[in-house]
């Protein structure tokens, strides 16, 4: 092996491994292939013809969802780009290096461990040019955006007016995936700058929206309909559907009957 430089070794293994069939289901909406899966197929031809598959990180970022798990733990986005080096362990120096930005949202202390992993996974298919094996019908699903026309005007809206307050009552109303997509939906050359917009918003509106429940959870307390009346006819649709989750149901249920009893 000793005369074969990386970019050979590498073309060994993909003359090894073609194909490697997507063994899990994302939410009953595709398949997928996960990393354990990948490198159990991968591993014995890394060995074979001497790579090592090392990733670093390079940067990162952490971002508040303001979305929480059932039990009450936050959910942040984890953000980072890594380099995924192949190495040649007759000679080290001799390395591909690939460049890939990952994410994934979770709870803090998962969140980096399934950032590397994807990271690391897309890095090894991409530069072995491995199939993975969907149906064409699969490949358009997959693709498909997660999110809807309506969910997409709302966050361009949001943007274009700076509006914090909206874009958190949004984000925080998606799943995961939907929130994912629309974070990554901006055109070329212009994904750094809004990703970096979005977190100042969903930083200021979080920010926001805690004061806001606070005053009107006073209202509520207060038996104040015509100031709870007042307060929520100003939001949008979306808004009042995350206020009343903020709220909790006897809350929202309390604000309920004070708007109502006003107009009576």
């Amino acid at each position: 092996m000793g005369e074969l430089n990386i970019y050979q070794r590498l073309s060994e293994v993909m003359k090894a491994v073609e194909y490697v069939q997507k063994d899990t289901k994302i939410q009953q909406k595709y398949t997928a292939l996960t990393h354990d899966k990948l490198t159990g197929v991968l591993r014995q031809h890394f060995i074979e013809f001497g790579i090592i598959v090392s990733p670093s990180l390079v940067r990162s970022n952490v971002a508040d969802t303001g979305t929480k798990t059932k039990n009450g733990i936050p959910i942040i986005r984890y953000e980072a780009t890594y380099n995924v080096s192949f190495i040649n362990i007759e000679k080290p120096e001799d390395r591909l290096v690939v460049v890939i930005e990952s994410h994934a949202n979770d709870e803090g202390d998962k969140a980096p461990g399934k950032s590397i992993s994807y990271a690391t996974k897309y890095a090894m298919l991409k530069t072995l040019s491995i199939e993975s094996g969907d149906k064409e019908e699969e490949r358009i699903e997959a693709h498909a955006p997660a999110f809807t026309h309506g969910q997409k005007q709302l966050f361009d809206v949001a943007i274009a007016e700076g509006d914090s307050f909206s874009m958190v009552a949004l984000m925080c109303l998606l799943d995961e995936e939907a929130q994912t997509g629309l974070f990554n939906s901006f055109q070329a050359g212009a994904k750094s700058s809004g990703k970096d917009q979005v977190r100042q918003l969903q930083k200021e509106g979080l920010e926001r929206w805690d004061n806001s429940v606070a005053d009107l959870e006073a209202m509520i307390a207060d038996g104040d309909g015509m100031g709870l009346k007042e307060a929520v006819d100003e939001l949008k649709g979306h808004e009042k559907i995350y206020l009343a989750k903020r709220l909790g149901d006897k809350a929202a249920q309390d604000m309920g009957k004070l708007i109502k009893e006003i107009a009576v």
